[in-house]
């Protein structure tokens, strides 16, 4: 049976995985991915930025389906565990904040059934991201990260057809 540290930082690394797979597909430049230990509990964040041509409400749109795209990853890989991050449900809220207060039930659901929909599409890709960042030796805080030429090089060779994710 694997160790709970391990299993926390697994769980992580395709949490963060499903944001970088859907912001990539969804046009989006991702900076930065990391992980750490936080006590055993394991946190961490996918830095994107949208591109600057897109309208407002696209753009908002884009940052709810990636910023809800973390959650289905992680139930992907672990139904019986809640992934409901503080941090993700705190981005959305603030973006929600920029539709109409009386539609933002409906679009939360719409864009959780996206960010669904795109994991499912993108599963072989969340997962070489995945192993990719677990796979990644700690810094002496303890962060695991992959830099913007890394997840662009990896997400390169998904694409191309080699799926080795070998940065």
């Amino acid at each position: 049976m694997p160790h709970s540290a391990d299993l926390k930082l697994r769980y992580s690394a395709f949490h963060e995985s499903g944001h970088v797979a859907v912001a990539f597909h969804l046009g989006c430049i991702v900076r930065e991915v990391y992980i750490y230990d936080a006590r055993n509990a394991y946190a961490g964040d996918t830095k994107f930025d949208i591109c600057r041509s897109e309208t407002k409400d696209s753009a908002d749109r884009k940052a709810c389906v990636v910023g809800l795209s973390g959650i289905a990853a992680a139930l992907k890989h672990d139904p019986d565990r809640d992934p409901r991050a503080a941090g993700d449900k705190e981005r959305d809220d603030r973006l929600l904040r920029a539709f109409p207060t009386s539609s933002r039930p409906a679009l939360y659901h719409e864009f959780e059934s996206k960010a669904r929909e795109l994991v499912a599409l993108l599963w072989p890709c969340v997962c070489v991201f995945a192993n990719a960042i677990e796979a990644q030796s700690p810094d002496s805080n303890g962060l695991r990260s992959l830099n913007q030429q890394e997840v662009t090089a990896i997400y390169s060779a998904i694409t191309k057809g080699t799926g080795s994710g070998e940065a």
